[in-house]
């Protein structure tokens, strides 16, 4: 069984509407009333609606393969070509969540800021001393996340732990010397 988990778009709200003004500048040069339809002014048309069209629908996602134990993460542009490579997930035993606040920016020519911001919750998978993690999926809310962990964690055979990495020598010796 393979499961498709859709993270959405890769570019932020700012980029995709840059794109989609890439976009229709694009129809407007293909097909505008202009005496001088040269090939030059055909291949910039289209590689304007192109570049829209790439920023605007390129989206990403995670392949779970249950059965084989494996994942493809994936970018797909233009709603067709889904590009990954896949990757063992046998060392992997445990499943947990974390939370992060994401924001992301976007600045006008008259350096005016605008800012969205969401809470995110994220499914992790760990290796058995949780040094390596691998995003599965993601939602907006808590209860969603530990609905989905409940879920893929008795297929996959895997315990819902604690995120709790391991602290090399060096980084306990720092934190001792700013107490």
């Amino acid at each position: 069984m393979i499961l498709n988990n859709k993270f959405g778009k890769i570019f932020g709200p700012g980029m995709r509407a840059g794109g989609f003004m890439f976009f229709l500048f694009g129809i407007l040069v293909l097909f505008g009333e202009s005496s001088m339809h040269k090939i030059f002014v055909v291949l910039i048309g289209i590689a304007l609606i192109a570049t829209g069209m790439l920023v605007v629908f390129t989206t990403s996602g995670m392949l779970l393969d249950i059965d084989n134990r494996r994942i493809k993460k994936y970018n797909k542009y233009l709603f067709f070509f889904k590009q990954g490579k896949w990757v063992s997930i046998g060392d992997f035993k445990y499943i947990t969540t974390m939370n992060f606040m994401m924001s992301q920016s976007t600045f006008s020519r008259s350096n005016r800021e605008l800012k969205t911001s969401e809470m995110q919750y994220e499914v992790y998978i760990l290796n058995e001393n949780h040094s390596k993690k691998i995003m599965i999926n993601y939602f907006k809310g808590l209860e969603k996340s530990i609905d989905y962990v409940k879920l893929i964690a008795p297929k996959l055979g895997y315990k819902y732990v604690k995120y709790s990495p391991p602290i090399s020598a060096k980084t306990r010796a720092r934190r001792k010397q700013k107490r």
